[in-house]
C-alpha cells in the first residue's frame, strides 16, 4: 500500500526517478519496448527501505510523506541506522557531508505532526542494502576473504579427520557464502581464490607437508574427488541464475541491455555456450505452434501405430520411458512419449538435458493435440500416471495465474503448451495410478499407454521425432550446442559442467594421476570419503592424487632430501 501511495505522489514531482531508453527520451523510439518507462518509486527488503529521488528536497519531501504513512501505521524508521546516498555523483558539483531529513514526532503527548529533524550521512557512489554493498564484488570478496581467514575448525586431541573438516566447511563457511553470493556474486578469479584459501585452512588442519590440489579437492566423490564444495561452482551458478531472473523479469522495461552484455561476457567466458538458436526463430510463435500440432496429427495418420484396442471410444492414456533410468541431464539417454485412443502415436525427445518428465509431457501434448480431432470432444476424457501435471492442469483452470509458478519451473515450455492446449480443449484428464493389477479399463489403458513407450525403446532411432516448443520458451532461453534449449535448473546445469571442465583438465597430464579412462567407470562408495569416522586413507589418497605426498621421491625432487630409495629397506624408489 506505502508503494501505491508513493507512486501517486511521485506521479507529480518533477524530480522522481524514471527509467527509460534514450531513443523514448530523443523521441525517435524504434521499437515497441523502446517506449517503456519505468518508476522507480521505493524498494523494500527486510528492514531495509530506500526511496529514490533526482534531487535532494524532491528527496525530504517524499520521505516526510511516507514517515507519516508509516506511522499511522505504527512503524518508525531507525534514524541511527540511515544513510543518504548520491548514486552516480557529478565530478563538477559539490556534495554536502550530511542532509537533514524531517520526521514525525514521537512520544507521548505529543503531536505526531510536529516536525523532528534527524541529519544523516550523505555518502557518494556507494550504496548498502541488506547489508551488501550494492555492484561492488571486491567488497564482498574481501568480506568473504577474511570470514575464511579468520574461521577456526574445532580444536580436538588428535588431527580431525578429513570427513569432519569437509563437513564442517559445508556447514559453516559454504553455508555462509552460498548466503552472501546471493546477493552480490564475485568476480571467477576471485572464487577461484576463496577455493585454494579454504583448502590451504584444510591442508594446515590435516598436518601434511605439502598442499594438495584445490580442483580435486572440490570434485565429487563420483568423479574421483573428495567432496569439498567448490565456492566457484556455487557463485557461477547463483550469478548466471540471477541473470536469468533479471532477463526473464515479469517488469518488461527491467531487463536492459546492460544485463544482456553482462550475460554474454560471462557465457562466452565461461561456459562456451551458444547465443544464437536455430533460424526457425525467426518465424513468429503462433505459426510454429500451428505447424508443431499439424505434424503431430499427421504423424499419427502416416506412422502406422495400430489404435487403443481398450477405449470406449471416448478415453485416451499418454504416458513416457526414459533409459537408462537413473540417468543424469549431462548423461546420454533415450526418451520416448506415447498417447493412445481413437489413434496412437510414439514419437521421442532428443537432446541430454531433458528427462522422464518431457516424457510424460509430451505424451499428454499427442493424446491432447489428436483429442482435438475427435467427434464430441466434450465427453473424452485422459488418463496418465503423472500426478504433478494433473494437479497443475487442476490448478490452471482455477482463478490463479499460474504464469510466476511456470517462469522458473523444469519443464515448463512443455507445460506452456499443455495449458495452451487445455484451454482449447473439453478434455477430462484424470489422475490414474501406475502399474496397478486391478482389471478396470483405467489401468489396462493406462498399462498399454506403458507397454507402447516402453516397447518403442527398441526402435528409438525410428521413432519421429518431436522438436522443443521454442513458441512457449522464456524471452531469453540458454542454449549449448551439444545440450540444445537449457530449462533445467541452470545452477545445476553451471554446476555440472564445470566439473566437467575441471575433470577434462585434470585428466591430461599431472603424471595421468587423474586421468581415469582406462578404469573401469563405477564411482567409488562415497562412505569411506564422505562419512566414516577414521579417514586417514581417505586423505592420504587426496595427497597422493595431487602428487603432493610425501614419499622420497617426492622429498628427492624438491631438494629436502638426498636419496629417494624406500625409507623400509628395499632398493626400490620410494614413490605412491
Amino acid at each position: 500500500m506505502g508503494h501505491y501511495y508513493l507512486r501517486d505522489i511521485l506521479a507529480k514531482d518533477k524530480d522522481a526517478l524514471i527509467v527509460t531508453t534514450m531513443s523514448k527520451k530523443r523521441e525517435d523510439p524504434h521499437f515497441d519496448r523502446a517506449n517503456l518507462e519505468l518508476l522507480v518509486a521505493m524498494v523494500e527488503a527486510t528492514d531495509d527501505t530506500y526511496i529514490f529521488s533526482k534531487s535532494i528536497d524532491s528527496l525530504i519531501k517524499n520521505t516526510l510523506e511516507m514517515e507519516r504513512f508509516q506511522y499511522a501505521y505504527g512503524w518508525q524508521t531507525q534514524w541511527s541506522k540511515s544513510n543518504a546516498y548520491v548514486i552516480a555523483p557529478k565530478k563538477d558539483k559539490e556534495y554536502p557531508e550530511t542532509i537533514t531529513f524531517d520526521s514525525v514526532t514521537v512520544g507521548r503527548e505529543v503531536n505526531p505532526l510536529r516536525i523532528t529533524e534527524h541529519t544523516i550521512a550523505l555518502i557518494k557512489d556507494d550504496i548498502d542494502f541488506l547489508r551488501t554493498k550494492v555492484d561492488n564484488p571486491t567488497a564482498r570478496y574481501n568480506e568473504l576473504k577474511n570470514y575464511i581467514e579468520t574461521f577456526q575448525f574445532p580444536t580436538v586431541i588428535g588431527r580431525l579427520p578429513i570427513t569432519l573438516i569437509r563437513k564442517v566447511v559445508s556447514q559453516n563457511i559454504t553455508a555462509k557464502s552460498r548466503a552472501l553470493l546471493s546477493l552480490q556474486p564475485i568476480t571467477p578469479n576471485d572464487a577461484d581464490n576463496l577455493d585454494k584459501l579454504i583448502i590451504r585452512k584444510v591442508h594446515n588442519t590435516l598436518g601434511f607437508p605439502f598442499q594438495p590440489t584445490t580442483g580435486i579437492a572440490t570434485l565429487p566423490v563420483a568423479n574421483h574427488g573428495f567432496g569439498f564444495p567448490s565456492i566457484a561452482r556455487i557463485n557461477a551458478g547463483l550469478a548466471i541464475e540471477g541473470l536469468s531472473r533479471d532477463l526473464n523479469h515479469h517488469i518488461p522495461a527491467y531487463p536492459g541491455r546492460r544485463n544482456q552484455q553482462i550475460i554474454t561476457q560471462y557465457l562466452t567466458a565461461e561456459l562456451h555456450m551458444d547465443h544464437f538458436g536455430p533460424p526457425d526463430l525467426m518465424i513468429p510463435t503462433s505459426t510454429r505452434q500451428v505447424k508443431a500440432e499439424s505434424l503431430i496429427k499427421s504423424l499419427a495418420r502416416v506412422c502406422g501405430f495400430e489404435a487403443s484396442k481398450t477405449t470406449d471410444g471416448i478415453t485416451w492414456a499418454s504416458d513416457g520411458s526414459m533409459l537408462p533410468a537413473g540417468a543424469g541431464i549431462m548423461d546420454d539417454k533415450t526418451i520416448t512419449a506415447a498417447a493412445t485412443g481413437e489413434r496412437t502415436l510414439v514419437m521421442r525427445i532428443p537432446g541430454r538435458n531433458v528427462s522422464i518428465l518431457q516424457g510424460e509431457q509430451v505424451g499428454l501434448i499427442i493424446a491432447l493435440t489428436l483429442a482435438q480431432d475427435s467427434t464430441e470432444p466434450n465427453r473424452h476424457r485422459l488418463l496418465t500416471d503423472h500426478l504433478n501435471s494433473v494437479r497443475l492442469i487442476n490448478d490452471s483452470l482455477t482463478e490463479i495465474s499460474q504464469t510466476q509458478r511456470l517462469r522458473y519451473m523444469n519443464g515448463r515450455l512443455y507445460y506452456r503448451w499443455i495449458l495452451s492446449l487445455v484451454e482449447r480443449s473439453f478434455l477430462t484428464i484424470n489422475y490414474t495410478p501406475g502399474h496397478s493389477n486391478d482389471k478396470s479399463m483405467e489401468t489396462r489403458m493406462n498399462n498399454e499407454a506403458d507397454h507402447l513407450a516402453s516397447l518403442t525403446q527398441k526402435i528409438y532411432k525410428e521413432l519421429p521425432q518431436i522438436q522443443p516448443p521454442t513458441f512457449r520458451m522464456n524471452d531469453f532461453t540458454f542454449f549449448n550446442t551439444q545440450d540444445g534449449w537449457i530449462e533445467s535448473n541452470i545452477a545445476h546445469y553451471v554446476n555440472l559442467q564445470m566439473i566437467k571442465q575441471t575433470v577434462i583438465s585434470l585428466g591430461h597430464g599431472h603424471n595421468q594421476r587423474m586421468s581415469n579412462w582406462i578404469y573401469n567407470d563405477t564411482p567409488p562408495p562415497e562412505y569411506s570419503y564422505l562419512k566414516a569416522t577414521s579417514a586417514h586413507s581417505a586423505a592420504v589418497q587426496l595427497y597422493a592424487r595431487s602428487g603432493q605426498l610425501a614419499t622420497a621421491d617426492t622429498l628427492k625432487k624438491r631438494n629436502k632430501i638426498d636419496n629417494d630409495i624406500c625409507r623400509l629397506g628395499c632398493n626400490e624408489t620410494e614413490s605412491p
